[in-house]
């Protein structure tokens, strides 16, 4: 169950980034002054989050590949929040990017919790 929430969390928000390119990329404070910089973010904010949440929410049907999709979520997302960690304290601090960080860390750190659990 943990893994098919945090699937869909990825699925909404890839669902936002993708209806809503403009206002999403101005709440991470991003803008692009080219049509190829909409499209990386399209991709990346829309695309691979879509495919990372679709893969999640499916593995979390299949009981005998849960704990490999928990695993590769755990070190996705345990990833995802130490760079963004790593870049927001070298950066001007910013109320989206801070909100998704505790997000993010909230997010590895249940992954990897869980993942314990069921190995246990």
């Amino acid at each position: 169950m943990p893994l098919r929430i945090i699937g869909c969390v990825y699925v909404l928000s890839a669902i936002w980034c993708t209806l809503m390119p403009e206002l999403a990329a101005q709440g991470l404070g991003l803008s692009w002054t080219e049509p190829h910089g909409k499209v990386e973010f399209l991709s990346v904010y829309g695309g691979l989050q879509l495919g990372l949440g679709v893969a999640m929410f499916w593995l979390s049907m299949r009981p005998k590949l849960l704990f490999g999709g928990v695993f590769f979520a755990a070190i996705f997302s345990s990833v995802l929040a130490m760079s963004r960690l790593i870049h927001v304290l070298m950066a001007p601090m910013h109320g989206m990017l801070l909100a998704l960080l505790v997000l993010e860390v909230a997010i590895a750190l249940y992954l990897l919790w869980y993942g314990r659990r069921l190995t246990s």
